[in-house]
């Protein structure tokens, strides 16, 4: 069976976004690809995994199963550090990846940000909390993107919780839960770089030979 490799780090996405792309995946294709993700904290760590990944030779086991290795990083955090004239998020997110994606020199290595971490994706879609937490989140709803490092998605979150339920956001265990709830399609027509994230598993997937349903 074709998969993707996704490159990720930490906890949450470890747990959350095999079967949150799966789900999408299911939705596009009559046979959908399987995901597998592999998770290493820390940019040295997580640059040594991917480009080991991105480098599988034809004959190596499994390769000829493997449609692509996606990199997956928050901008958030991520240990970059962008050059001074580049202030605007699209100058920074292109010059990032085409950073990464040159130094693992692979054909089938492509690396997407989640803008500016993947909690981002669940104030898309407010529905996926606890009622008392929803109110006091819904205005993000149409920008998430735009909650930027100053105040990331995930204290936003955190400081609902505490507000709401008087106990802080806890990204494993409730992000598993939320995510599990998520759409990744709602999610992804407020969040322009999950689009991009979705857009290139479709085609990648298609370029494979995976035969796409019908529209």
């Amino acid at each position: 069976m074709s998969y993707f490799v996704v490159v990720a780090e930490g906890g949450t996405e470890r747990r959350v976004l095999g079967p949150l792309l799966q789900r999408w995946l299911a939705t596009r294709f009559a046979s959908a690809p399987g995901v597998k993700v592999h998770s290493a904290s820390g940019l040295g760590k997580h640059q040594k995994l991917r480009e080991q990944l991105a480098r599988l030779t034809p004959d190596a086991p499994g390769a000829n199963e493997v449609i692509a290795v996606i990199s997956l990083l928050d901008l958030h955090g991520c240990g970059l550090t962008f050059p001074p004239s580049y202030w605007s998020l699209k100058q920074r997110i292109r010059w990032a990846t085409r950073r990464i994606e040159t130094g693992a020199d692979a054909p089938r290595f492509h690396h997407c940000f989640a803008v500016h971490e993947v909690e981002a994706w669940l104030l898309a879609q407010p529905e996926v909390f606890p009622a008392e937490v929803r109110r006091r989140l819904r205005k993000l709803a149409v920008n998430p993107e735009e909650v930027d490092d100053l105040d990331p998605p995930a204290a936003r979150i955190s400081e609902a919780y505490r507000g709401a339920l008087n106990r802080a956001y806890e990204k494993v265990r409730d992000g598993a839960r939320l995510f599990g709830r998520l759409d990744p399609e709602i999610a992804a027509s407020r969040c322009p770089n999950l689009r991009l994230l979705l857009d290139l598993l479709y085609r990648c997937a298609c370029d494979f030979g995976v035969e796409p349903l019908p529209p």
